[in-house]
């Protein structure tokens, strides 16, 4: 398998996953939104020019716009850690479809992260490996704070309960071992 190839398949599925997750909680998503979700994870953004004329013939204007607002929002969460205002005035200004999509993309992370928690043998070690996600929950908090109020109360509401599950069980694994004495 080629490099630019290399994991796609579990992106790719990522990407079906929030479009479902669209799907459930937005069912009037335009088709280019969705379109958009699912190419955003696809490989070979080498050349934006060729993949921008690509997107705009094969799947439309509107798909071209979604995928770019997609992709120029992800940036947010960069900007949160440098430029706290700064993001919070993106976060306030975004699109609500847009919006949905960062929450479900969230949503299915979350829940994947966490899924894979409760099947880690030593959740400290798991937790450990993924500091960098760990690192992104105020951004987290932060998104749902800015977005709440354009987003379907069902996926608001799921992406709520996702951030408390994972901080318990953060705060669970690396709680210090109680041994009683002896």
């Amino acid at each position: 398998m080629c490099r630019a190839h290399r994991g796609w398949h579990t992106r790719g599925a990522h990407a079906v996953r929030v479009a479902l997750t669209v799907g459930r909680h937005v069912p009037d998503a335009a088709p280019a939104l969705i379109a958009a979700v699912l190419l955003r994870e696809a490989p070979g953004y080498v050349d934006i020019d060729v993949v921008s004329e690509r997107v705009a013939v094969r799947c439309g204007v509107d798909t071209l716009i979604a995928l770019w607002l997609l992709h120029g929002e992800e940036t947010i969460a960069d900007l949160f850690r440098h430029d706290l205002d700064a993001a919070a005035c993106r976060l306030t200004a975004l699109r609500s479809d847009i919006a949905a999509v960062l929450a479900a993309d969230m949503t299915v992370r979350i829940d994947a992260i966490l899924s894979g928690a409760r099947q880690a043998r030593n959740a400290r070690v798991y937790w450990a490996q993924r500091r960098g996600f760990l690192l992104t929950v105020p951004y987290l908090r932060a998104l749902l704070a800015a977005t709440s109020d354009r987003l379907p109360e069902g996926l608001a509401g799921e992406l709520d309960r996702l951030i408390r599950q994972l901080r318990r069980a953060v705060v669970t694994a690396i709680q210090p071992s109680v041994w009683p004495r002896r």
